[in-house]
């Protein structure tokens, strides 16, 4: 906890024209927030539009939108009056930080023009802190072109520092020459996980279950562990492939089911679309192994989630999947399918280092408190 005297310490978090529901509790919009009121600060949380159906007495929420996004004049609207009323949130609270959750335009150009005028509008300067969610397969992250690198210029220059959310993203994000030289303005900072520790999860009853969790989706290569299974299938003929996820693509849907029967994995292999939360954990307590082959992507919780509830991942470099090898994790190129099907032949066939990775792993993931706790060093050093 913060002294008496940090407490006081207001910050502002700001999710620009963004609508704010249920599930963002539990991602970086709600969870970074709870967690650095929980440290002592006071925190405003100002979305878009508020549509929870919950709502935390820890922080005060604010809605900048006027109206919902019928139509283009509308959105132009609401971020006219966004931008107008962020103005007015920071002149009556008085911040001495503001987070900004996303490089959205008029984001940029509020902390743009607050550089300039900040002493105007306030009575001391706050601290500027831009959370990209900058994956480094997206196109804001790996395109160098003179727009991209010039916008990019634009907000380092206008913002006291930049988390991202790996390394690969910095790499890529600070080797513009324009950019090169404010790269001590860049700080790694992951995204976190919603449970508040790491427990020792490695007595459930396992089964003979492969376990993938994601949309399905071509982005997340369903069709490809199924490809890869339908040739395990022959040296472990009792193990089984489970793969939930929501359908968000029906036409990818329809080619993974005649997948699995020209396959001939009718009864090996199960795709689960409607599954809820509760239903979930029991699937990851009873896998012996999480597999996860995304062509490209950013952070997926459902792999921080099968290392909280001890399985060894094989998942592939998308989203800067290397940095899980280091902790012993499987880590292939979605290409190689060879590699993929030698990985997981070595999971099925070895139950000790099934064991062993799922025991090391735990120290790649960081929970939201962790996440928290990063961006108070980058507040103290300032306010300090």
């Amino acid at each position: 906890m913060l002294d008496n005297k940090m407490t006081a310490k207001t910050i502002i978090f700001w999710w620009p024209d963004a609508t704010f529901n249920d599930v963002h509790w539990k991602k970086d919009p709600g969870s970074i927030p709870i967690e650095l009121k929980r440290l002592g600060y006071k925190v405003i949380l100002a979305v878009g539009k508020f549509a929870s159906s919950k709502r935390s007495d820890e922080i005060d929420i604010i809605e900048t939108n006027i109206h919902e996004k019928s139509s283009f004049a509308m959105n132009i609207i609401n971020r006219i009056n966004g931008f107008l009323s962020m103005i007015k949130i920071m002149r009556k609270h008085h911040p001495d930080t503001i987070i900004v959750e996303h490089s959205q335009i008029e984001a940029v150009l509020i902390m743009t023009l607050l550089k300039f005028y900040k002493k105007i509008i306030f009575k001391h300067s706050p601290l500027l802190i831009l959370k990209l969610d900058a994956d480094p397969e997206s196109p804001d992250v790996q395109n160098n072109n003179s727009i991209y690198v010039f916008y990019r210029y634009i907000y380092t220059k206008s913002f006291d520092y930049i988390a991202c959310e790996s390394e690969c993203s910095y790499n890529i994000l600070t080797k513009p020459r324009l950019i090169e030289k404010y790269k001590n303005k860049y700080r790694i900072i992951p995204d976190g996980f919603y449970y508040d520790r790491i427990s020792d999860n490695n007595n459930y009853p396992r089964q003979n279950i492969i376990l993938s969790v994601g949309r399905i989706h071509p982005q997340k290569g369903h069709d490809i562990l199924i490809e890869i299974f339908s040739k395990l299938k022959d040296k472990f003929p009792d193990w089984q492939l489970r793969i939930a996820g929501l359908v968000d693509d029906q036409s990818y849907m329809k080619a993974l089911k005649k997948q699995i029967i020209d396959l001939n994995l009718c009864n090996s292999v199960k795709l689960i679309t409607n599954i809820s939360d509760e239903e979930l954990i029991k699937e990851y307590k009873q896998s012996s192994i999480f597999c996860l082959l995304s062509r490209w992507g950013g952070f997926d919780i459902a792999k921080a989630e099968a290392i909280h509830y001890g399985l060894p991942i094989v998942i592939t470099e998308a989203a800067c999947g290397i940095y899980y090898k280091k902790y012993g994790s499987f880590v292939c190129n979605i290409n190689d399918k060879n590699s993929i099907f030698e990985a997981l032949s070595t999971l099925m066939s070895n139950p000790a280092l099934r064991l062993e990775i799922s025991k090391k792993q735990k120290d790649a993931i960081l929970t939201w408190r962790d996440v928290a706790l990063e961006f108070k060093k980058l507040i103290e050093i300032e306010n300090n």
